[in-house]
């Protein structure tokens, strides 16, 4: 992986950056781009992206032998590959572009993505691809003189996804409003959702959520926060819509300086809206340890247990910041699951998955 960017004034730049990923057994990725943020003024600002890559599959079938029928019959970019691991080799793009105004009281934000279906990212995430989305979002923010409310901003935000051959596959409405409390560091958040949206060739209609935030620093030492939401939300797997109920919540604890204790909780559900079947329900605990050695060694520890999949993950990472431009990581995932011998050679808590991991960033001035 490499990232160059150069500066162009105060607030401004632009970049490009090159990724190249290649598979022991055949298969690879590569993926470039470019990348500028330009400055307008003291409140506007605009940003572009453009990336490509370029994908080629091992011919290996094997590597999906249990599903290989199903996926040659799966297509994408209106049928000219399919998802097998069948030696194909196709190139993408996407693309990025973002009108925003930060002011005292008005803010403005106008994005445009494409992603085209054949755009892959070998060495990163993209949730979705056979793209485009087009959104806006804008809100005022109001300074109270005195009384237990800070600030207000109300707030409204709209947006369509449409595919590559012009399908309609979501859009949506929402109205919110923040607050800033004069208490404790607080803010308070509340947003109303409506939309309706095209899933796996299903037109769910009746879309809706309410969801409520709740943020505080109580001190030094402790912070945390809640958060809630309920609603008619598509249960994917299912294919139905199900009446979904979010609760989470995270205290922080930092009793010395070089410490801090991170810990998150969030629950979900859903049940069937025809006969109130329970759909789902499960929650994910997460734990986040960082401790700082000395100025330059650190060191950080998550522990997540996914409720869902009955699974722990543990993900040791030490750092190494020489100054601010050169960093070294070494660090490891670790993924342990209860096996179950009527279905599996195993049986009780082994260890799933394993992966070490080494990075170095540097950051060349020219």
């Amino acid at each position: 992986m490499a990232r160059y960017q150069r500066v162009l004034g105060e607030g401004s730049h632009a970049g490009v950056i090159f990724t190249d990923r290649r598979h022991e057994g055949g298969g690879s990725g590569t993926t470039y781009g470019a990348d500028t943020k330009l400055r307008l003024d003291r409140s506007w600002q605009v940003e572009i992206m453009a990336t490509g890559s370029y994908t080629e599959e091992p011919n290996d079938v094997d590597l999906s032998s249990d599903m290989v029928d199903r996926l040659r019959k799966t297509t994408f970019d209106s049928g000219r590959y399919t998802a097998a691991f069948d030696g194909e080799s196709y190139a993408g793009y996407s693309t990025y572009a973002s009108l925003e105004r930060n002011g005292r009281h008005w803010s403005f934000d106008a994005d445009y993505w494409a992603r085209s279906p054949t755009w892959r990212a070998e060495n990163g995430f993209e949730p979705r691809n056979d793209m485009h989305l087009g959104h806006i979002w804008t809100g005022y923010t109001i300074y109270v003189d005195e009384g237990l409310f800070e600030r207000l901003q109300p707030a409204i935000n709209f947006g369509r996804q449409w595919d590559f051959t012009g399908k309609p596959k979501d859009q949506w409405l929402s109205a919110s409003i923040w607050s800033r409390l004069r208490w404790a560091q607080a803010s308070l958040s509340y947003r109303y959702m409506r939309s309706q949206e095209n899933f796996d060739d299903i037109q769910f209609d009746d879309i809706w959520n309410h969801y409520g935030e709740f943020n505080a620093r109580f001190s030094d030492m402790f912070e945390g926060g809640l958060d809630a939401s309920y609603g008619h939300r598509i249960a994917r797997w299912a294919n139905t819509m199900g009446a979904e109920t979010n609760l989470g919540g995270y205290l922080g604890f930092k009793p010395v300086d070089r410490f801090k204790l991170f810990q998150s909780f969030n629950y979900t559900s859903s049940d069937a809206l025809e006969d109130g079947t329970e759909l789902f329900a499960g929650y994910v605990t997460r734990t986040r340890m960082d401790l700082q050695l000395t100025r330059e060694w650190s060191m950080r520890l998550v522990l997540q247990y996914d409720d869902f999949s009955r699974s722990w993950a543990a993900d040791p990472l030490v750092t190494w910041r020489l100054n601010p431009f050169t960093i070294f990581y070494v660090g490891s995932t670790r993924n342990y699951r209860e096996f179950d011998q009527s279905t599996s050679l195993y049986d009780g808590w082994r260890l799933d998955s394993r992966t070490y991991f080494l990075k170095a960033q540097y950051l060349f001035q020219m």
